[in-house]
C-alpha cells in the first residue's frame, strides 16, 4: 500500500506493513487519461490485459504468497520462503465525493451502478483504506487484490505466482505513443530476463512509499 492520502487514514503505523495492495483496471474500453496517468515514458507504454475469469481462478486458487523485500536487510529474497496469509481477495473500489463536494451537494458513495448517500466520511475510516477514493479518481475503475499478512511479518512486497493458463492468456497492448516494434521488444525483453537473470520489470517500476517521502531507488 503506497498511496500517501490513503496511508493519511490509517490509525496504527503498524497496520501499513500488513495491508498490500496489487491495482488493476476493471475496463474494456480506451482510456486516454490511465495512458497519460501510468505509461510513462509514452513511447514505452503498454498495458496487460487479463480475461476476467483467468483473473478471478488465479486469486481464488492462489494458496501461498511470499515476501520479496525483507525490512531488515533490504534485500530480496530469491528462495521461495512462503508466508501465511490472513486474507487473499479481490476488491472493487468504490469513489466518493466526501473530500470535495460542492456547495449544497450531497455526499455520495459509488461502486460500479451501485449509489450509497448513508454513509458518511468514507475515506476516512480506517476499516475501509484501501476501499475508498475520491470521485477524482472514478475513471480508473480500479480493482485491487487485496493480501492481509500478519503485522509481525514486516515486508515490503508480496509476491505471488502466475499459473501457467494465467500467462497463456495475458495480452500486451502498445500505447497510443508506443516506439518501435511491440513483438521486437517483448523478445528483447525475455532475453534480458534470461542473459541477466533480472526481472522483466527492473529499473521500470519506481516505488514511492509516500507522497512525502524520497524515492527509493
Amino acid at each position: 500500500m503506497n498511496d500517501g492520502l490513503e496511508f493519511q487514514n490509517i490509525s496504527e503505523f503498524e497496520q501499513r506493513n500488513a495491508v498490500f495492495f496489487a491495482s488493476f483496471m476493471y475496463d474494456s474500453s480506451e482510456s486516454i487519461a490511465m495512458w497519460s496517468m501510468y505509461a510513462q515514458p509514452w513511447e514505452d507504454g503498454v498495458f496487460i490485459r487479463i480475461p476476467v475469469e483467468v483473473f478471478k481462478k488465479w486469486i481464488r486458487n492462489t494458496k501461498t504468497i511470499y515476501p520479496v523485500f525483507c525490512s531488515e536487510k533490504q534485500k530480496p529474497i530469491l528462495e521461495k520462503s512462503a508466508i501465511p496469509y490472513e486474507q487473499l481477495s479481490i476488491v472493487r473500489v468504490a469513489y466518493t465525493n466526501a473530500d470535495s463536494m460542492q456547495y449544497k451537494s450531497e455526499e455520495i458513495l459509488i461502486c460500479g451502478k451501485a449509489e450509497n448517500k448513508l454513509l458518511k466520511n468514507t475515506p476516512h475510516l480506517p476499516d475501509l483504506v484501501g476501499y475508498v477514493k475520491d470521485l477524482a479518481w472514478e475513471y480508473e475503475r480500479e480493482v485491487r487484490v487485496l493480501a492481509t499478512v500478519d503485522k509481525s511479518t514486516k515486508c515490503d512486497r508480496l509476491a505471488i505466482e502466475l499459473p501457467d493458463d494465467l500467462i497463456d492468456s495475458i495480452e500486451i497492448v502498445a500505447g497510443p505513443r508506443f516506439s518501435g516494434n511491440l513483438s521486437e521488444r517483448i523478445i528483447k525483453e525475455v532475453q534480458r530476463l534470461f542473459t541477466t537473470k533480472r526481472s522483466l520489470f527492473s529499473d521500470k517500476l519506481n516505488w514511492i512509499p509516500c507522497d512525502s517521502c524520497l524515492k527509493i531507488k
